[in-house]
């Protein structure tokens, strides 16, 4: 036995509405060693559809964060497309260095 883990959550919701329909999803992915508990990780995936009549609006988020021995990763990009174009994007990034963790 190697001691990695992989653990995937996903969930999906929907909605009807007089205006329209919402599509939410989601998953999250985790992964650890025991054998090397500080270079564990997790990705997230996250995405709001709104389908109007005249336009489809997708609101995506991604997650990454990750370790060493020395600092946590942290990454997340947030995206507003509009009809499959990107109208906004943002990406939000730091290292946060281990306190004693």
């Amino acid at each position: 036995m190697n001691g990695k883990t992989k653990v995937i959550w996903s969930g999906k919701s929907s909605e009807e509405y007089p205006w329209g329909k919402e599509t939410d999803l989601e998953k999250l992915t985790y992964a650890a060693d025991d054998n090397h508990p500080e270079i564990s990780s997790i990705q997230g995936e996250a995405d709001t559809t709104i389908v109007f009549k005249d336009r489809v609006l997708l609101w995506r988020g991604r997650l990454n964060v990750s370790s060493d021995a020395k600092s946590f990763y942290y990454k997340y990009t947030r995206e507003l497309l509009k009809d499959g174009q990107t109208v906004k994007q943002k990406t939000w990034e730091e290292t946060i260095p281990r306190d004693h963790q």
